[in-house]
């Protein structure tokens, strides 16, 4: 899946499976930052976040701004 951005193009199509276990190490090395999020957009957030386990949407947001730094080369690889 691609998303069509303001900067170009961005290659989403390995985000969904990234985020599919949380490493509970992963959790406390985040920080909170708030932000705005368009109504339409957050409605499905919501919708979806209530499916999942606690973390979810935080991680979602988290690899999908990964995906996109990375490929803008604004930011390397995460290590494994």
């Amino acid at each position: 899946m691609k998303f069509e951005g303001t900067k170009g193009t961005i290659d989403v199509s390995g985000v969904s499976s990234s985020f599919a276990t949380l490493e509970e190490a992963d959790r406390f090395s985040k920080k909170l930052k708030g932000i705005y999020i368009d109504q339409d957009v957050l409605q499905v957030y919501e919708r979806e976040a209530a499916k999942r386990k606690r973390g979810w949407g935080s991680q979602l947001v988290s690899d999908l701004l990964r995906t996109a730094f990375e490929q803008q080369g604004l930011l390397g690889k995460k290590k494994l």
